[in-house]
């Protein structure tokens, strides 16, 4: 389906920025530059996110992501 490709993409784009933070070697700019793109990249979309969730609920597991990008996020603020 192509919506869920879409909704695939944005997914890759989030651990892409994710990966980006975690490579900088100073964490407290690797955490605000995952902040500010994440940021960017949801005012962009339109909350694309939440729609796509709303209107197929069962196409995608979204538990393994956000367990991903949270605990990266932690990693990098702690």
């Amino acid at each position: 389906m192509l919506v869920t490709e879409a909704f695939t993409d944005q997914v890759r784009a989030c651990h892409a920025i994710v990966e980006e933070g975690l490579a900088d070697p100073d964490p407290w700019h690797g955490f605000c530059l995952v902040i500010e793109k994440t940021c960017e990249l949801h005012a962009r979309s339109r909350r694309f996110a939440a729609a796509f969730m709303s209107a197929f609920p069962s196409a995608m597991d979204g538990a393994a992501d956000r367990r991903y990008t949270l605990n990266s996020v932690a990693e990098l603020a702690g």
